[in-house]
């Protein structure tokens, strides 16, 4: 499975690389050429850094921008990983690249936005480490805004994101699993017995608190399930036992906390409005 560091890396680096041009191209404003300038350091230092070890068997050894393409290169332990996997890995990066594409919002669609604006294309190549034999995929400026007008429902673009998010993970807790069904997003998560006491987290869980803390960490999440009507259930479960317990949240109680979310970024807004 790719990590969380995989995924948000890939995002850090072309939205990097996205403005790096977009600065270098109007170099006539002075706030974008001091921008471009910044940029280029960060690049600079991102790249006294390579290689980096992404996952396992997976190198991140190359990024560069040429011709308008904004390539990056992974090497394959390909003794480990056989070639027909790491052609299904790069099929499924360029899904989950277009529906995360599709779901953004904020200033993730504005970089992407950005992409379509300035003609630029994502490029991924894998190659294997010792084979040389090469799979590749690019996303187009032309595809990248079909992703951003797609005419997707809500629910479906639900779906997308879930498919496309790479939940984080703590010691002790195993990878968070998310289901879409029958209007519900269901999250599995299972913990290590010997680091956690599951009936204590029953007798001790706070709908509040855990409302909150999803308030705070995944914001898009509760948007698209309250405009897709949904509700969530946590399923906590034990690794060894696999006995655990269930907290329930309807689409009313999603929609509530959609509209905190909503409030407290107007709140925000007008605090900025106001500072200046």
């Amino acid at each position: 499975m790719e990590s969380r560091f995989y995924y948000d890396l890939h995002r850090v680096l072309a939205v990097l690389f996205l403005l790096l041009c977009m600065s270098c191209n109007n170099g006539n404003k002075p706030i974008e050429l001091k921008r471009c300038m910044k940029l280029a350091r960060e690049v600079e230092l991102f790249e006294s850094r390579l290689p980096i070890q992404i996952d396992e068997g997976i190198m991140l050894v190359k990024v560069e921008y040429v011709d308008s393409v904004y390539t990056t290169w992974m090497e394959v332990d390909d003794k480990a990983i056989s070639f027909d996997e790491i052609k299904q890995l790069c099929k499924k990066r360029k899904k989950e690249i277009i529906s995360d594409v599709t779901v953004s919002d904020g200033n993730d669609k504005s970089n992407y936005e950005m992409y379509v604006e300035y003609s630029i294309s994502m490029r991924m190549i894998y190659f294997g480490k010792n084979s040389h034999q090469q799979t590749e995929f690019t996303i187009t400026p032309s595809e990248i805004d079909e992703a951003l007008n797609s005419k997707a429902d809500a629910y479906s673009k639900l779906q997308m994101l879930l498919s496309c998010a790479k939940p984080q993970t703590i010691e002790g807790m195993g990878v968070p699993i998310l289901m879409l069904q029958d209007s519900i997003v269901y999250m599995t998560i299972e913990l290590d017995e010997n680091k956690y006491d599951i009936k204590a987290l029953k007798e001790t869980a706070s709908p509040f608190d855990i409302m909150a803390d999803l308030r705070g960490s995944n914001p898009k999440l509760i948007r698209y399930m309250a405009e897709a009507h949904c509700g969530l259930t946590y399923h906590i479960i034990g690794l060894r036992s696999q006995k655990g317990f269930d907290m329930h949240f309807t689409s009313n109680e999603i929609l509530a906390n959609k509209l905190l979310i909503d409030a407290d970024v107007k709140t925000a807004s007008e605090i900025v409005e106001s500072d200046e």
